[in-house]
């Protein structure tokens, strides 16, 4: 049987063997000072990180010193912590239990009681801690009650659920504008029709919003459903019986085909699942069965993708019972835990993550309910690929993901920082190049050297190949997609001249088997553009406006934000196509096109 070996070729600017701790702690939290115990997720928009505490602040309730909960926002690196509001109880509400969304100019989100009726709120705040409104005090029969989950930012409406109320005292599903107008209940859960008591979120494909019922369905452990914004159409896409899991506690994502989520129990060591369906309920797969030491258990928030990995996290489980951080391929292979949290006595890690993972560059944010110094939780970061002395403006594994090996842009160490090689760029001087070979799990920082030589002009030699054991006889080559696909062979040493208009591909064979890039948008320095059949995207960092452009009219296209939400899709019916995604926050999005992903930074 062969080896499945998945390599990836990534061009950075640091030396092999310099690497930095992969978890950095950024923030303890105190109680009245900062908050305590979140419960949810952070958001980014470009430069700041925001959250919300569920316990802590200034304010204490019902006689005691736990306080309301918060709002905040931090730096990446752990500096510029503001406290942007401390919840009060009666007008701002108490106990956020979800994550804040953005409309790219106020801040949104709700909390689990408080409020005219003690039954939560719907708010807004600017991103400064200015101008705060209540927008809904939650009523159990008129709006439903203590929402668990986070609101989502479609158009002119924001749209949520609420974990009780409602008609049949189940929850509901709700949308409202953003200056809290327009209330409309969208559906009363009913229980074994169609679920009852939501946890977490819904998403947009842009046509249905999709999510997941903690509760009833026809085995009342829960259900997978789909809904038009309108409120009808309302589709049960899957009851959970308890094989395939129990008790979805978070939300789904999509990656233009399949959903992808976890059940927080259930599977078949009753701790919990991964799965993914097809929005119309078939293709149902089991990707993994969480198992406690091995994998973690109980997963509470929802999973995130890099554009080729599945990241998330467990509540429990692990080396030391305090929860994982794992990922895992989309087809259910490639299952890699990358790290256990800490919570035991003594330890200042942190644990129990409730909320879910976001991804800014190579690095991972997050925050634990418990541990840390105070053992009242932490805010972290964890580096998926970590590489030392990479400037700052560029990412180090920003790259072109294609089809069965990542090749990434070229990029030049000058005076000591680094610049980016344009397409087609005059060569003026010879200039070192570092690549990096990974073999899947950005852990192997063993590298080789490209040199750029200005005679013969625009002659590639790759020199000082280092491979692990575990890829020991690898073999690489250029393949040569103009003329006839002829391959120019290398193992240690390998130059080649790139012809005018040329595309290339790159092929590693390693124990057997073989991963190739496909032929286009091959970023070679000294290559003109991609020939006319190829894919471009560009600019590439850009404020947000950008044009894809092909000669292949009829490609489908989808763009999601970094916790693979759909927020833009369509048809490539022209060969320049303009997208403006100037009203969303700045980070990382992902354009798939027919099999292709190209990440965008938007700036």
């Amino acid at each position: 049987m062969k080896k499945t070996t998945h390599i990836l070729l990534i061009l950075c600017f640091a030396a092999a063997g310099s690497a930095h701790a992969q978890h950095t702690k950024l923030l303890d939290f105190e109680g009245i000072t900062n908050g305590s115990s979140p419960h949810g997720s952070l958001i980014s928009d470009g430069t700041f990180l925001y959250g919300m505490t569920y316990d802590g602040g200034a304010n204490g309730y019902q006689g005691g010193s736990n306080g309301m909960g918060t709002v905040f926002k931090i730096l990446p690196d752990g500096t510029g912590y503001t406290k942007l509001l401390d919840f009060d109880g009666f007008e701002t509400g108490r106990l956020p239990y979800g994550s804040l969304v953005s409309d790219g100019s106020f801040l949104y989100g709700m909390t689990v009681g408080g409020g005219a009726n003690n039954q939560g709120t719907l708010f807004k705040i600017l991103p400064d801690g200015t101008g705060f409104a209540k927008l809904l005090d939650f009523e159990s029969a008129t709006f439903g009650s203590y929402p668990q989950g986070s609101l989502i930012s479609v158009g002119t409406f924001l749209y949520g659920m609420t974990h009780q109320g409602g008609a049949n005292g189940m929850g509901t599903i709700f949308k409202i504008r953003h200056d809290g107008t327009d209330y409309t209940n969208l559906l009363d859960f009913a229980g074994a029709t169609n679920g009852r008591q939501p946890n977490g979120d819904l998403i947009s494909d842009g046509t249905f919003l999709y999510g997941m019922t903690r509760l009833g369905g026809a085995n009342n452990l829960g259900t997978v459903f789909k809904i038009l914004p309108d409120g009808t159409g309302y589709t049960k896409l899957l009851d959970f019986d308890g094989s395939n899991g129990v008790r979805p506690s978070g939300s789904l994502i999509s990656d233009g085909t399949f959903l992808y989520g976890m059940t927080s129990e259930g599977g078949a060591n009753s701790m919990g699942t991964v799965f993914k369906i097809m929005p119309d309920g078939t293709g149902y797969t089991k990707l993994l069965d969480f198992d406690y030491i091995t994998n973690g258990r109980y997963p509470s928030g929802f999973l995130i993708s890099d554009g080729t990995f599945l990241y998330g996290m467990t509540t429990d489980g692990g080396d030391n019972a305090s929860g994982t951080i794992f990922k895992i391929l989309p087809d259910g292979t490639g299952y890699i835990k990358l790290f256990d949290f800490d919570q035991t006595a003594g330890a200042t890690i942190g644990g129990s993550p409730f909320g879910s993972l976001i991804l800014e560059g190579t690095f991972l944010y997050g925050m634990t309910r418990n541990g840390g110094a105070n053992d009242l939780g932490t805010i972290f970061k964890y580096d998926i690929c970590p590489m030392a002395d990479a400037p700052d403006n560029v990412s180090a594994c920003d790259s072109y993901t294609l089809p069965g090996l990542t090749v990434g842009n070229y990029y030049t160490e000058t005076n000591g920082g680094g610049t980016m090689l344009s397409t087609g760029e005059t060569i003026t001087s010879s200039q070192t190049l570092y690549v990096y070979i990974e073999d899947g799990e950005c852990t192997d920082e063993n590298s080789f050297d490209i040199t750029i030589n200005t005679t013969p002009a625009n002659t590639v030699t790759v020199t000082g190949i280092t491979l692990t054991a575990d890829e020991a006889g690898a073999t690489y080559q250029w393949l040569d997609c103009d003329n006839g696909n002829a391959p120019i062979d290398g193992e240690t040493n390998q130059t080649f001249t790139p012809a005018a208009n040329g595309n290339y591909a790159v092929e590693i064979t390693s124990d057997g088997c073989t991963a190739t890039s496909t032929c286009t948008a091959v970023n070679t320095v000294g290559i003109n553009e991609p020939t006319a059949s190829s894919i471009r995207v560009y600019p590439n960092p850009s404020t947000g406006r950008f044009t894809i452009v092909t000669a292949q009219l009829g490609k489908n296209y989808s763009i999601t934000d970094n916790i693979g939400k759909v927020i833009a899709q369509g048809i490539l019916n022209q060969t320049q196509t303009d997208i403006d995604l100037s009203n969303y926050a700045k980070g990382l999005y992902l354009i798939k096109i027919e099999g292709y992903v190209y990440k965008l930074i938007k700036q």
